[in-house]
């Protein structure tokens, strides 16, 4: 499944500079999920006695945090076109995920070394797509208000899409940071943040091409974004905690996916890759299961496992051991979730075409005023 556009079938030939931004993004959510969200923000304590490793981990964090940015942009830049095939493609593959992990805790719940705190009832609620995770539900919110966000964007100027993109993740970010009126918006975590970055990304694919020069300058600033929101989330904490009230408004100045500085991280670096062209079939096909990693990792019984992982190579190696390690992990997690994705393709290729015949016996979507369905 590729989370660029809900319309993944046919034969279009993927831009692997895309797809390569597409696996740099799932990576880099495995590593927000390594760090803060599995061993929490260093605070005031940890900064004074590892002022080294305390600033390495906000730097990593502040990298990291465009990820979620990065594929809501790619999104954008594509469209969501809603079809019947492709939504049945998107719930089959997070059913698969929920099901698969299911049955193996069912099967060997020996093997879970941390005790996950559902019960019979609560694992059946796990098969519903989006229930305990943000991210699918407000994802699926997305791709139903797409044809109503494609028909502004058809029928607008690249000038008012930009100035709307603007100012939508500028009134976010004031509603989350400064007066805290929506908490939809906090951190970014809804769909109503996903508006904004969809929207951000479709008007870049307006943006004339980068000239020589500018890649670079895009990619230095997307470092420099980074860094600076690190220190500063840093220097910060430091003088005022990471509990206090003080604390979460800087975690959601610089800590957050909808704060300006992420934001403009994230537009830097996925300006960089849109003026990369070149094509592998090694990057496409790895691309194309990168969301089942995040289904893997992120399955209610899965999340507690990896957050427990990383808690114990934190607790039990130095620095440098440590970002061995849990690199490695990483690059595990990473594999095995596209090695097992393989068969949810070859099934989904298996059944699709008995749910192409079972959709003929839908009758058509009316057509839209410019004669193209909503969804087919």
């Amino acid at each position: 499944m590729r989370l660029t556009t809900i319309n993944i079938g046919g034969g279009k030939t993927r831009q692997s500079n895309f797809e390569l931004l597409r696996i740099i993004a799932m990576l880099l959510v495995l590593v927000v999920h390594a760090d803060f969200f599995s061993i929490g923000m260093p605070d005031t304590q940890d900064i004074q006695a590892h002022p080294l490793s305390s600033a390495m981990r906000f730097v990593t964090q502040s990298l990291a945090l465009v990820c979620v940015n990065l594929f809501i942009f790619i999104s954008g830049y594509f469209r969501i076109r809603l079809k019947r095939r492709s939504i049945l493609n998107f719930l089959f593959m997070v059913l698969f995920w929920r099901a698969i992990v299911i049955a193996l805790y069912m099967a060997a719940p020996g093997l879970w070394p941390v005790e996950p705190n559902f019960s019979r009832f609560g694992l059946i609620k796990m098969i519903v797509p989006g229930y305990d995770d943000w991210f699918v539900e407000s994802y699926i919110i997305l791709m139903f208000l797409s044809p109503i966000i494609n028909s502004y964007l058809d029928n607008h100027s690249p000038g008012q899409i930009w100035r709307f993109a603007i100012a939508y993740c500028a009134f976010q970010f004031v509603a989350s940071w400064a007066l805290e009126t929506y908490p939809q918006f906090i951190h970014g975590y809804s769909a109503l943040s996903f508006i904004g970055l969809y929207v951000l990304g479709a008007a870049v694919r307006s943006k004339a091409p980068l000239r020589g020069g500018q890649g670079a300058k895009c990619l230095g600033s997307y470092l420099a974004l980074s860094v600076f929101a690190a220190l500063a989330a840093m220097f910060a904490i430091r003088h005022v905690g990471s509990t206090t009230p003080a604390g979460n408004i800087v975690d959601r100045m610089f800590g957050a996916y909808n704060g300006v500085p992420v934001v403009a991280a994230s537009l830097a670096l996925f300006l960089f890759f849109k003026q990369l062209s070149f094509s592998s079939r090694i990057i496409n096909t790895i691309a194309g299961s990168a969301f089942a990693v995040y289904l893997f990792h992120m399955h209610p019984l899965v999340r507690p496992v990896y957050a427990y992982v990383c808690q114990t190579l934190f607790k039990n190696y130095g620095t440098w051991e440590y970002l061995a390690l849990v690199s490695l992990f990483i690059i595990s997690v990473f594999a095995v979730s596209v090695l097992v994705d393989f068969i949810r393709r070859w099934l989904w290729n298996f059944l699709a075409p008995t749910c192409e015949l079972l959709l003929t016996r839908f009758p058509p979507t009316p057509a839209n005023r410019n004669g193209s369905r909503v969804v087919d």
